[in-house]
Order: structure tokens, then C-alpha cells, then sequence
């Protein structure tokens, strides 16, 4: 269906009747407003007292340094204490402590380290100042934010079907697989809602009248190709397919162009890649029937498949993903001030609120958050339930993740110079603090790339930027450096490990210093860019990323030499001690940003993630049980047992692939095994999906995507705390040995030659009945089902469904 002129021009009205609300649903949502009002009355007020209180305390001591030892000392030895006994109702006693260490720590940087001993030196002492109070105020909002997130559970939805409101889901797409929309369109269409309540809607930019008839021809043919494919196949399945006439505005046009020819009362928004669970709407839609000025029912986004660090880390498999921090902890901490805000996708919207305000907004490239923002500031309230109920697809690659990161800090930029929260007409005082800790987060390039320059500033060139004692700095410096990292560890120490997080900034940090300075100076010109899903990558290679960051290790290792001649020679023994402890620090997060150059090889279109379903595979009217290990949408890999498993079957032809979904039925899928290995009771077995029709495609589809325990055990799997000088170890670990393969790729490359390749999967397709061809040697690896299990690897000791 295409979009008209006359059509773009209006909302599509939604009408109905008003429903009287029971006195238990009123009072439900004016007790739910009153918390609002209340927590937003008292906050500025207890923020002021606390400040105050915290100033006072630091300014009495900072003369006594023997006081100021034994103070900091016992808090530390306390901090230890409450986060070794997991003691979270001291959560807001342990950030008044951490808290106060910083506040003492720049009081002293204010008063007694700030002094003048040349111009170059004292200019450099102000910018690491100034990037210190970035990360001081940061500090301060992010304590604020998290003081006492609010984990909901899902409100219940009236007994009677009829009481439910329609629902819209909007599947925005501009150049992604039509393998992925696909697989999205046909979950959505299974999603438990009562079907005449329920249209799905695919909203294609990639098919638009300005592609169809662009200057391009190669453009035009590729659009024109892709307008009569997707557009076939929504409508076999009863999909309504749009595709409007001009691409204004991005990804924000695209859904208001669909709000404008849709008109459910809700809309479910998917990103093209983000497949949700059959259990959705029944999460999330009871919260809108409970606050009639509820605008938004926002979820977490859970990622299938690893992000460019964590495949390049080898890390996907044992500690929590980046953005789960995020997630499970940051956006309940911002619920608890109603100032959770939309992610762009796994998010129920209610469609009155965003026709009152003009419809998703565009003057930011992170529409999302901008159109959050305008509804916060209307009166309109959010809630987060956290539970993933969607499965996406991360960026594959170094470029795209790169470009992804520079979007999302150049329109949070945006929107802090654009529509300031703290001069926004209508928000509270928290959601101010809240919006200003979003949008300040993404200054952080400014301060990274100056802790990571600093050093070398006095090592190599001996500005003096930093006037202190070695006493002072025991004193003042580490307590307050040691008291936030027990706190991250306090509050998210399960949900990303210390020091992962240095990793990831400093390798957005030098692509995205630029950008930002860009959108400073014109802050309404970036344009939105899609990022790219479901890349393949058919064998390693080296990032052209990767300049920067080796040439700054190299630049630190070098640092660190001279600062041993430097101390030798002037007997500052103690200044060049911490100056290089610092540089050594930053050498080894720069030891894994050089690790993560090294850019591994991605096969599958769709990862594949653990699974303990029980199955039965039949071949040649032979039947087996047996047990899954990882599943996606493409195949699965099973273990079954047999009596005599030192002999291969002959597997060549089609099986099936027996197994129930979550709601007990039993389907049947049809395929043919692809690789295998023997084991110690049986076989390994690699199965590839060839569905019969449309209802196995929708059965297989159920089965992977339909229900949401899948994603949350594995999350599960993932939340372990790894201690913060463990999690030192574990960085320099990993980076020392990524760092050393991307030399020798390096090596290998200017030698001329090149890595061998790895051996060839065991296919036993072909295999003679009743032998047992040779598996490829342990050395080289031992093909793509040994290497999921070590990716995709969980422990089933800690997983539920072992």
C-alpha cells in the first residue's frame, strides 16, 4: 500500500467509547500520580540538603590529614563489608559514603592541587580538571538516578477480551535482509492477542516513491526489487505492507507516516531485526489500562548474537553483555522517577498521547529518546518492565557498531542543545536530573581521550599537571578512586564487570570526539543513518579502525620507559610511580582495544543461542532422543544417545526434528543434518530447517522466538559478579591475547602470507554407513559445532533449564 499525499497530511483520529472505570482502577491511578508528585516535590529539596551536608563534611576535614586517613579508611573497610555481604538495603547509606570520598577528593583538587608553575603546564591542569568534573557530575546524576530503582510486574488484563484495546505493531525497515523482516512479520503475527484486535504493519523506507524513481538506476532497480518481494510476501501473510512517498525524517517520518494510515488504540514498535515473544502485549498492555496518562511501556532490548567487542574478546559466552547495565539497571532507576524513556523498539506506545504532541519526533537523529522527552514534558508518564521479550541482532562489525554509537551520542548532543531538560517547560525536577545525566553521558569522549593523554604529558614532556604529594594522593585520590569502583561494582557489579566498561569508551571515544564536535558547533546537521544488520564476515581480518589505538599503546609503553629514566634521574620516584600506574592502567584497556581490531569471521545470518529442550530425531524410520544444545532460526544442534556411538549412521537425505513449544505442542520439523561428531554416549548433531510450508515456518518461528524464558535464563546465565581485581585480570587477560593475535595477523600480512584457514566441518551427509570419517584435528579446531558450544557456551549448573 503507498502512502498518499492526502494521507500524510493528517492523524488518523481514534474514536470509541469512554469505559467507566471501576473506584479500585481510579484510586489505583491517583495513588500511582501522587507518588509521581511527591517524589518530585522532595527530591530537590533532599538533593540540596545532601549536597549541602556533603560540602560542610568535606570542607571541615580537608585540613587534617590524619582525620581525613582514618575517616576515608574506615569508610572504605565499611564499603567492603556492605557489598561482600550483597547488602542492598544500604544502597542509599553506600552511595552517601562513596559520595562523600569524592566530594573530599575535589575540595582538595580545588583548593590545594590547582597551582600555577608555567603557562603549558597550568592550561593541560585545567583541561584534566575539567574533564574530572565531568566525571564528578556524572557521578552525582548517576547516584541520583539509581538511588532506589523500581522493578514492576506486570499489570493483569481484564478477564473479558472485549475490555482490550486494539494494538498496531510497526515494523520500520530501510535496508535490512528480507530474511529478518520476514522472521520479525511472521513472530509478530503470533504474538497471543486476540487476532481481530491485532495488525501487523510493515513500514518500509526501503521501497519509498523518491527510491522507486531515484537518479540512481541501480538504486531505483534495488528498491523497485525490494517493493514487489516484501511487498508479495506481506500480503500471503495478511501483513499490511506501506511504503510512503518521500524518505523525510528518517526513521521518526516512517512511523508517523504509519500512525497516519493505522488506528489502533496502542502501538508495539519492532525494530526490523527485533523478533518478539508470543507473551508481549500480555506484559505490557494491562500498565495502559491502570494510568490513563500512561504514553509508554518500554522493554528491555536483548541481543542474540555478540557485539563486535565481545566476538573479537571471545567474551559472549561469560560475562554480562554491554548493554545490560542499561537495561537491568539504569532504565528501573530512571522508572523510579517516571523518567524511563523510549528505546526506539520493544515499546508499547499509546497512540492519544503521541497525536496530542505531534507524533514521533525528528529534530534529533535519536528520535527516540527526543520524543520521550516531549511526552515527559507534557504530563505524561512511562513505565520499564524488565523482562526482554524481544530478540535482536547487535552489530556484527566494527563500522556499524562505530556508526551506531556515533548516532546515539551525536542526537542525545542534540537534544541537550536543542530541547535542554533543564529549561524544558513542564518536566519535573528528577526528570530533569535524569535527561541531564542521559544527554551529559555522552561528553565522555572529551574526558577519555584526556585521561589517556595525560600521562604521557608528564612522562614524556614533564608538564607538572597534577601538584601532589604521594601522601595526598593516598589520602585524597585513591580513596575516592577505589569508593566508585566498589560502588559500580555495588550496584551493577552483576550486570557489567569493572573496568569493561573503560574498554568500550575508549574505543568510541576517538571516532566519536569528531562527531560531537561537529554536532556542537551545528547541532542540526547530522543525518540519520541506518546501521546495518545481519553483515557476514567470511574470514578474520584487520579493522582499518585500528591506527589510532595502536599507536596510542605504543605511544604508552613508550611513556612508561621514559618515566623509569625520568625518575631515576630526578629521584621524583614517587610523582613517576602513580604517572606510570596510570599510563600502565590505560596501556591495558588499550591492549583490548587493540584486540577487538582484530575482526573475527561471522557466518550466520542468525546466531544461535542455548537450548535444553528435550527432541527426538527420526531418520530412515529410525527414532532417537535426545536434548538440544543451541538453537536459531536456521537449524539446531542436539546431542542424542545411541548404544554403539563409535560409528557414524548414515544421515544423507531428510529427518525430522521433533519438539514441543512452550505451550506443549508437539511439531514437527523437517531438515537434514549437516555436520555431526561422535560422543562419549551418542552423536552431535548439526540440523538445518527446510520447512514444507508456511505453517511449519510459523511452528519453527514459535519455537525459537515465541517464548521469552529463553532469552531471560540466558541472561540469568550471564549475571555474575567477577570482583573488581578479578575483572582487572580478566581485561588484561583477554585484551594480552587478542592484542597478540591481531600482531601476528599483522605480521603475517606484511610477510605476505597470510593465517590458515580452519579446517573443514565434519559433513556426514556422505558418510559410508557404519564408518567413521576423520574429525578434523584439535589443533586447527574442531569445526562449527565445537565452536558454539565454546561461544555460546552456558553453565547448566546455574542455568534453570538443565
Amino acid at each position: 500500500m503507498r502512502i498518499t499525499g492526502h494521507q500524510a497530511a493528517r492523524f488518523a483520529p481514534v474514536h470509541g467509547p469512554p469505559r467507566r472505570k471501576s473506584r479500585a482502577h481510579q484510586r489505583h491511578r491517583s495513588m500511582n500520580s501522587q507518588r509521581f508528585r511527591d517524589s518530585a516535590l522532595l527530591a530537590p529539596f533532599v538533593l540540596v540538603l545532601s549536597v549541602g551536608l556533603l560540602f560542610f563534611l568535606s570542607w571541615l576535614l580537608i585540613d587534617d590529614e590524619q582525620l581525613q586517613m582514618m575517616l576515608a579508611a574506615g569508610i572504605l573497610v565499611l564499603l567492603l563489608l556492605l557489598r561482600t555481604l550483597r547488602m542492598q538495603r544500604c544502597r542509599v547509606l553506600f552511595i552517601f559514603l562513596v559520595t562523600y570520598l569524592s566530594f573530599s577528593y575535589f575540595v582538595w583538587r580545588c583548593t590545594q592541587t590547582l597551582n600555577y608553575h608555567d603557562p603549558v603546564s597550568f592550561v593541560f591542569a585545567l583541561l584534566l580538571f575539567v574533564a574530572e568534573l565531568h566525571g564528578f557530575v556524572l557521578l552525582g546524576l548517576s547516584n541520583f538516578t539509581n538511588i532506589k530503582p523500581l522493578f514492576r510486574k506486570s499489570a493483569p488484563l481484564p478477564a473479558d477480551e472485549a475490555a482490550w484495546p486494539t494494538v498496531d505493531v510497526f515494523i520500520p525497515t530501510y535496508n535490512e535482509d528480507i530474511a529478518i523482516v520476514e522472521t520479525t512479520a511472521l513472530a509478530a503475527l503470533q504474538i497471543d492477542w486476540p487476532k481481530d484486535r491485532l495488525r501487523i504493519y510493515v513500514l518500509d523506507d526501503g521501497g519509498t516513491e523518491a527510491r522507486l524513481h531515484h537518479a540512481d538506476p541501480e538504486i531505483a532497480a534495488v528498491a523497485r526489487q525490494r517493493r514487489e518481494t516484501l511487498g508479495a510476501l506481506c500480503r500471503h501473510h495478511g501483513i499490511t505492507y506501506l511504503a510512503r512517498e518521500k524518505n523525510v525524517h528518517a526513521k521518526a517520518g516512517n512511523l508517523n507516516a504509519g500512525l497516519q494510515c493505522s488506528s489502533g488504540a496502542l502501538v508495539l514498535i519492532l525494530d526490523a531485526d527485533h523478533v518478539p515473544a508470543s507473551d508481549i502485549l500480555k506484559r505490557t498492555v494491562g500498565a495502559f489500562l491502570t494510568d490513563h496518562r500512561l504514553f509508554l511501556v518500554q522493554t528491555p532490548h536483548f541481543f542474540g548474537n555478540p557485539d563486535p567487542v565481545e566476538k573479537n574478546l571471545r567474551t559472549f559466552s561469560v560475562m554480562p553483555g554491554e548493554n545490560e547495565m542499561f537495561y537491568h539497571g539504569v532504565q528501573p532507576g530512571l522508572d523510579n522517577w517516571n523518567a524511563a524513556f523510549f528505546c526506539g523498539s520493544a515499546a508499547v506506545l499509546r497512540r492519544r498521547a503521541l497525536e496530542e504532541c505531534g507524533g514521533f519526533s525528528g529534530q534529533s537523529i535519536t528520535e527516540d529518546a527526543e520524543t520521550a522527552l516531549t511526552l515527559h514534558a507534557a504530563g505524561y508518564h512511562s513505565a520499564y518492565i524488565d523482562r526482554p521479550m524481544v530478540c535482536g541482532l547487535a552489530c556484527e562489525s566494527i563500522p556499524a557498531f562505530l556508526q551506531q554509537r556515533c548516532r546515539w551520542g551525536m542526537g542525545m548532543v542534540q537534544i541537550f542543545l536543542l530541547k535542554n531538560p533543564l529549561i524544558q517547560r513542564g518536566l519535573t525536577f528528577p526528570q530533569r536530573m535524569c535527561y541531564l545525566s542521559s544527554c551529559f553521558y555522552w561528553l565522555f569522549p572529551f574526558s577519555r581521550v584526556f585521561f589517556l593523554l595525560s600521562p604521557l604529558l608528564f612522562l614524556l614532556f614533564g608538564l607538572k599537571i597534577y601538584d601532589t604529594t604521594a601522601t595526598q594522593f593516598f589520602i585524597f585520590a585513591l580513596p575516592h578512586l577505589i569508593g566508585v569502583q566498589l560502588l559500580h561494582s555495588y550496584l551493577f557489579g552483576r550486570l557489567r564487570w569493572s573496568f569493561i566498561g573503560d574498554v568500550y569508551e575508549i574505543i568510541q571515544s576517538i571516532p566519536l570526539l569528531p562527531a560531537l564536535l561537529g554536532t556542537v558547533l551545528r547541532p542540526r546537521a547530522p543525518i540519520f543513518k541506518v546501521t546495518r544488520k545481519g553483515e557476514r564476515l567470511e574470514a578474520d581480518r584487520l579493522s582499518p579502525f585500528a591506527r589510532p589505538y595502536v599507536f596510542l599503546l605504543l605511544v604508552n609503553l613508550s611513556a612508561l620507559v621514559a618515566g623509569w629514566f625520568r625518575a631515576s634521574a630526578s629521584g621524583a620516584f614517587a610523582s613517576a610511580a602513580i604517572t606510570m600506574g596510570w599510563a600502565g592502567l590505560n596501556s591495558l584497556f588499550l591492549l583490548a582495544c587493540v584486540g577487538v581490531m582484530l575482526e573475527r569471521r561471522q557466518l550466520r545470518a542468525f546466531p544461535r543461542l542455548p537450548a535444553f529442550d528435550p527432541v527426538t530425531f527420526t531418520h530412515g524410520g529410525i527414532t532417537w532422543s535426545g536434548r538440544l544444545f543451541n538453537l536459531s532460526n536456521t537449524g539446531a544442534g542436539f546431542r542424542i544417545q545411541a548404544d554403539s556411538p563409535r560409528g557414524l549412521p548414515h544421515f544423507d537425505g531428510e529427518s525430522i526434528l521433533s519438539v514441543r513449544d512452550r505451550s506443549g505442542q508437539l511439531l514437527h520439523l523437517h531438515g537434514r543434518v549437516r555436520n555431526g561428531r561422535p560422543t562419549r554416549d551418542g552423536f552431535e548433531i548439526g540440523f538445518h530447517f527446510e520447512p514444507h510450508n508456511d505453517a511449519e515456518k510459523l511452528a519453527r518461528i514459535r519455537l525459537v522466538y515465541g517464548d521469552s524464558e529463553r532469552w531471560t535464563s540466558f541472561q540469568h546465565s550471564r549475571h555474575r559478579d567477577k570482583g573488581i581485581l578479578a575483572a582487572l585480570f580478566f581485561v588484561l587477560r583477554v585484551g594480552s591475547l587478542s592484542a597478540l593475535e591481531y600482531f601476528g595477523h599483522w605480521i603475517l600480512r606484511l610477510l605476505g602470507g597470510s593465517r590458515p584457514g580452519r579446517p573443514p566441518v565434519l559433513d556426514i551427509r556422505s558418510a559410508t554407513p557404519g564408518t567413521t570419517p576423520p574429525l578434523p584435528s584439535p589443533q586447527g579446531g574442531a569445526g562449527i559445532l565445537q565452536a558454539a558450544q565454546r561461544v555460546y557456551r552456558v553453565d547448566p549448573a546455574t542455568h534453570p533449564d538443565s
